[in-house]
């Protein structure tokens, strides 16, 4: 299995992050700093030379630094033991986002999804565990499109699919069979992709499963056994298409009532159980951030299986989300990956947690964040 390592990292105008250029160890990377001073926006722009957007879902406008009109992100990747790549990411106002891989630009950056898998986990991820569906969808999509490249096509067929389908619906009446005939082609569209995007998720979610069962009962110590469920209204695996077309027909009239597309994958979820009780319903919020923990850890071995790197893991502020016994147990499970980025505030006593944990001060390169200055100690 090839090995990911994110070897220096170069940021010019990057949110409140000064000009710099930073070299990282190739095993553990501990970012310490006060609240606000800029330890969460580095984990940001290294995950943006992942997937190409903030996971904090910010625009481009609001990723540049406070007064400027652009920003740069650059970084030398080393990949197995022989293969350098240098990839640049380059945003000015007004224009399209630039993107350049070893000094070639890159016509589409959806091609460039999945050459440097990582993983990240902040605060905002807890709305996978305890928020609305469209988060656990793109969990989902996200995951899946870093090792399917097939999927990820179908994906943004299926988002223009429903979005010109929504359009017609937003102009067409609801009580006559008016522009039927106009719809008819999108709607063979919408099931051609959105079968075969629901076909990879079942597949998919039964491999997140069972590796987040075994990572929450690591993490938990057995006190509990997590399954995680694909929910669609198509459930027949063998007819799809076939319940899906159905499905289109039955809903036609309230679809031209509410002007959108009511069936499809872009309304599914997934569903997190605790001994087969509906945990978002009845866990509690420890039990909702262990589930998170286990996700996350099955995530990046989904990645990690399927795509035969390492991903690289990023975690923001990993030792405030949960008890001592629970991060332990998280953190041998991260010892099992090749490079990570874990933020801490200054009065976390994290390098007992590190060794207690059983890793050795060799496997950490400690950086100080103040003011968006990053320094190594």
């Amino acid at each position: 299995m090839l090995n990911l390592f994110l070897k220096k990292l170069s940021l010019r105008s990057f949110r409140n992050c000064s000009d710099s250029e930073t070299e990282f160890n190739e095993k553990g990377n501990l970012l310490i700093g006060g609240n606000g001073q800029g330890k969460t926006n580095f984990l940001e722009s290294i995950y943006y030379l992942s997937v190409f957007r903030s996971f904090r879902g910010m625009a481009g406008a609001d990723l540049a630094k406070w007064g400027s009109d652009r920003f740069n992100i650059s970084a030398f990747f080393e990949i197995g033991s022989d293969i350098e790549r240098c990839l640049e990411v380059s945003w000015v106002k007004g224009s399209r986002k630039e993107v350049t891989l070893d000094d070639d630009r890159v016509a589409k950056m959806s091609s460039l999804i999945g050459t440097f898998p990582m993983v990240i986990m902040s605060p905002e991820s807890l709305e996978i565990a305890q928020g609305q569906p469209r988060m656990r969808r793109r969990f989902l999509d996200l995951c899946i499109s870093t090792v399917d490249r097939e999927y990820l096509q179908n994906l943004i067929a299926y988002k223009r699919v429903v979005r010109q389908r929504n359009s017609l619906l937003s102009k067409m009446p609801y009580d006559n069979a008016a522009g039927s005939g106009e719809i008819e082609p999108w709607n063979d569209k919408l099931v051609q992709h959105g079968s075969f995007i629901i076909k990879r998720r079942v597949d998919a979610v039964k491999i997140l499963s069972e590796l987040s069962r075994k990572m929450y009962s690591r993490i938990s110590r057995g006190d509990e056994e997590l399954s995680v469920e694909y929910i669609s209204k198509m459930q027949d695996a063998e007819q799809i298409e076939e319940d899906f077309t159905l499905l289109l027909e039955q809903s036609r009239k309230e679809e031209r009532r509410r002007k959108r597309t009511l069936i499809g994958p872009h309304r599914d979820d997934l569903w997190f159980k605790l001994d087969g009780h509906d945990a978002r319903k009845y866990g509690s919020q420890g039990q909702q951030k262990t589930i998170l923990l286990a996700l996350k850890a099955a995530e990046a071995h989904y990645i990690a299986e399927l795509a035969g790197m390492q991903p690289i893991v990023l975690l923001d502020d990993l030792f405030a989300l949960l008890d001592r016994t629970r991060i332990d147990a998280f953190l041998r499970i991260l010892q099992e990956f090749r490079q990570f980025f874990i933020t801490a505030s200054s009065d976390t006593n994290h390098d007992t947690i590190l060794k207690d944990a059983g890793f050795d001060k060799s496997d950490f390169s400690n950086f100080t964040v103040t003011g968006g200055k990053i320094l190594k100690n």
